[in-house]
């Protein structure tokens, strides 16, 4: 019997408030804060639907590997979500399928920061500009080191604060607007005061708690760790609270070290499909560590034996986009997305936490190359 749990995400929320400005400023961008990080791509996307011509209805590509908030947002701002296959052993776009699938009713493809790996944005803008089709980059897993973004520059730049991410407060988003877009004349309602959010805080530090998380994991109703359609009903600005908070906890998460992330970069190589992206210039800190086997025996394998033992692995998603459950009625380009599917089929992710020891990261390890046969 296990006595411990790590949690697959979850670095510390910082309760204390700053004096500083708490607005985080861009070179290139002016920034909207929001109640969420689906809110910020709703907003996004709204703003594109309110002030941009295309026919009806405008559709919005989406990848066949993300989380089905991304669908949400689209639908929240009256728009049409085409989703477009992933590349072979890659969670970036299948760019052929992707020119494809574009037309004059398209408004904007939306590029995932994939926990921390950045999609080839070039390439995007390259195939997008030609038709003025704007690119929004999703960066609701990822949150940069330093005041500054990596190059080249979108039109749209989302975070999220909610739980799990980079830079948590356990709710909020932003969105950022590049300096060349036109005004946009969309206003969010006021953020909803949240006098409990301190409570908050210290229960999401004590549940996260290895040897607390052990049996919140185990309780049926809560579903830990499984993925499902929720539709967006509100967009709103982000509460008072939460903002106050915000430069505290930038500056924690940019303090903490990235040991589980270089360890397993380092011994992980051999068994790793994943290892040549995570060695490129796309890939920065990451949110968790992103696994992909060459079956699916073999990740479950994996996944039983780390789970066994507590120690933090997860599936994400588990499902291709289409697959999710309660989604809406959605356009697949080409009709299926195989490598979507099979990528899910595949996949797992381990924990880099502020909470994982590097022994910890050595029996992560160990475990793998077992089971997997290096």
């Amino acid at each position: 019997m296990k006595w411990r749990s790590l949690p697959p995400t979850g670095n510390p929320v910082i309760r204390r408030s700053d004096s500083r400005d708490q607005a985080v400023s861009f070179p290139g961008y002016r920034t909207v804060y929001t109640d969420s990080g689906t809110t910020a791509l709703a907003f996004a996307l709204f703003c594109l639907a309110r002030d941009s011509h295309f026919e009806n209805p405008g559709e919005v590509i989406v990848p066949g590997y993300c989380c089905p908030d991304l669908v949400s947002a689209v639908v929240y701002a009256g728009l049409k979500p085409v989703i477009v296959d992933v590349s072979d052993n890659d969670p970036s776009y299948d760019l052929q399928k992707l020119r494809s699938s574009l037309n004059k009713s398209t408004v904007a493809i939306i590029a995932i920061n994939f926990l921390g790996v950045r999609e080839r944005i070039t390439e995007l803008q390259g195939i997008a500009s030609s038709l003025n089709i704007a690119v929004i980059e999703d960066n609701a897993q990822w949150f940069p080191d330093n005041n500054s973004l990596p190059a080249p520059n979108v039109d749209f730049r989302i975070f999220s604060f909610g739980r799990g991410k980079a830079v948590s407060l356990l709710g909020g988003g932003m969105v950022c607007i590049a300096d060349d877009m036109q005004p946009f004349s969309v206003s969010l309602a006021d953020g909803k005061k949240d006098k409990l959010w301190a409570l908050k805080t210290y229960a999401y530090q004590i549940l996260s708690v290895p040897y607390v998380y052990r049996w919140v994991e185990s309780i049926p109703f809560l579903k830990l760790g499984s993925t499902r359609y929720h539709p967006l009903h509100e967009i709103r600005s982000i509460d008072k609270t939460r903002q106050r908070k915000l430069t505290k906890n930038i500056d924690a998460y940019r303090k903490l070290p990235r040991v589980a992330e270089h360890f397993y970069l380092k011994h992980l190589s051999g068994v790793n499909l994943l290892d040549s992206v995570l060695r490129t210039d796309r890939a920065h800190r990451l949110l968790r560590f992103p696994m992909l086997f060459s079956s699916q025996q073999i990740r479950d394998r994996v996944f039983n034996e780390l789970s066994k033992k507590g120690l933090g692995a997860s599936k994400m998603y588990q499902k291709s986009l289409p697959e999710i459950e309660g989604l809406p009625d959605i356009s697949i380009a080409d009709g299926s997305v195989p490598n979507a599917q099979s990528f899910a089929d595949r996949f797992l992710t381990l924990p880099t936490h502020s909470g994982v020891s590097e022994r910890d990261c050595s029996t992560i390890v160990d475990i793998i190359k077992k089971e997997a046969g290096h």
